[in-house]
């Protein structure tokens, strides 16, 4: 698709750092299976899963780039799954999430 770096505007890792690989900006969503699903399902999810920060905002752990989720109107993050681990504690506030999405 790119011939060399000079034909695109460069993007940065979360590392600050270059990334040049040739990957497009933005996806074609009817590409991805997986979209329509979410975006038929999307008021179930918005729901619990505001359901589980309002429950969960303050035992949310921290993000392992702290520089994004440090301080006032940063990032909470939270992990449902990571690296293949199921994380009972979160998953189980989010039963029909975890359905819709496995």
């Amino acid at each position: 698709m790119f011939q060399n770096k000079t034909d695109i505007n460069p993007w940065y890792s979360y590392k600050g750092t270059y990334y040049g690989k040739n990957e497009p900006y933005y996806y074609d969503k009817k590409d991805f299976k997986w979209c329509t699903t979410i975006e038929n399902n999307f008021e179930v999810i918005k729901n619990e899963i505001l359901a589980f920060i309002k429950n969960e905002l303050e035992s949310i752990n921290e993000y392992f780039n702290t520089d994004i989720v440090k301080g006032k109107n940063k990032w909470k993050v939270g992990s449902f799954y990571f690296w293949g681990k199921r994380n009972s504690d979160y998953c189980n506030q989010i039963p029909e999430v975890e359905k819709i999405l496995t």
